[in-house]
């Protein structure tokens, strides 16, 4: 449980860094963002063998279209640092 609490906390600092956001990452809003625009489309097994580094850069390019993506995703910068708060927390 304290692993996983780490890696959410340094989840949401590598996300807060790489947005410039000035906000803390919620994986509760994470999780109903991620219910409502991805999960129709993905499982969460999809995101288990994933770093930490790479949800949130995964997260962050479809949110702001840098990344190929079947369907264009808008996510502010906060409901992106949620959603990979969120996977992250599911680790």
């Amino acid at each position: 449980m304290l692993r996983m609490s780490i890696l959410a906390g340094l989840c949401c600092a590598a996300v807060t860094v790489a947005t410039g956001a000035a906000f803390a990452a919620d994986p509760a809003e994470g999780k109903a963002t991620y219910e409502q625009r991805c999960a129709s489309c993905h499982e969460m097994a999809d995101w288990k063998a994933k770093s930490v580094q790479d949800i949130t850069d995964g997260v962050l390019g479809v949110a702001t279209g840098k990344t190929t993506h079947k369907k264009p995703v808008k996510l502010t910068d906060a409901q992106a640092a949620d959603v990979a708060a969120y996977l992250v927390s599911t680790k």
